[in-house]
């Protein structure tokens, strides 16, 4: 019974380091966003842009304290750089945040 009550310590010992492991490396090579840029035409933000090693596919944008709808546009990603363009302009005054969004699939 003592040998058997080692394995499990055993086991538990290895899954705790492989654990510990993988958020190490998760923390190390955590995806950010920087270099946030506006882009002004005539007083008006038509444009965002910044760096990223994110997918542009998972990248919404929002009006602070509306998780419910994005702001629609047009997302291009080249170099790195991923530039957000709406379909209209950023209204002044106004804070938008960038988010990654996970979308789950359903795999049957």
């Amino acid at each position: 019974m003592d040998v058997i009550h080692q394995k499990y310590i055993l086991k538990a010992k290895v899954f705790l380091v492989f654990f510990c492991l993988v958020q190490f490396y998760n923390c190390k090579n955590k995806d950010e966003i920087s270099d946030v840029k506006i882009v002004y035409e005539n007083e008006k933000a038509v444009a965002v842009y910044f760096a990223t090693n994110l997918d542009e596919n998972n990248i919404k944008i929002y009006l602070k304290g509306n998780k419910e709808t994005s702001v629609l546009g047009e997302t291009v990603k080249e170099n790195g750089i991923i530039t957000f363009i709406p379909i209209v302009p950023f209204s002044n005054g106004k804070t938008y945040e960038i988010q990654l969004e996970i979308l789950f699939q359903k795999i049957y």
